[in-house]
Order: structure tokens, then sequence, then C-alpha cells
């Protein structure tokens, strides 16, 4: 955090600044954990919607919901890669 003051009515006080890039937000793990149920709930909503035959709806639901979190973690490797290391 930033230290900073502000003048409001001719009181300085003093206030934080968050930058997000430079200081990140921490997620807790059972936040994390809370999203396989989140991604498994939307993959088998969007295919059940999608899917003409419902025979293959649990692979397909399974390989979106592997997709989906694939992509997630490679944006969250290159948010952190752009937060840590540059």
């Amino acid at each position: 955090m930033i230290d900073a003051s502000v003048q409001l009515a001719g009181v300085t006080s003093p206030i934080l600044l968050w930058i997000p890039f430079m200081e990140p937000a921490g997620i807790p793990f059972s936040y994390l954990v809370l999203l396989l149920p989140l991604v498994l709930a939307v993959s088998y909503a969007y295919k059940a919607i999608k899917i003409e035959h419902v025979d293959g709806l649990a692979r397909e639901g399974l390989v979106l919901s592997g997709q989906i979190l694939f992509f997630m973690a490679l944006a969250a490797a290159a948010l952190w890669m752009m937060t840590d290391l540059w």
C-alpha cells in the first residue's frame, strides 16, 4: 500500500492507495476450491443446452471443464508473470 494524505475541508487525513498490478490482492485457497464446482456447473449447463443427444453429456462436460480450468490456469500464470516478474 502507498501512504498518501488528503486534505478535505481543512482536515488532513492519511489514506491508503491500492495499485492492482503492483500489489495484487490475495485470494484465500478456500475460494480457489470453490472454483471447481462452479466450472463443472457452468460447463454441464452449457453442454446440456448445446448437445443434441444426452449420451455424450458426461464426457463432453468433463472435457469442457478441463478446457476451462486449463485456460484459466494459463491466464493466471500470464497475469502472475506480468505482476511479479515484470
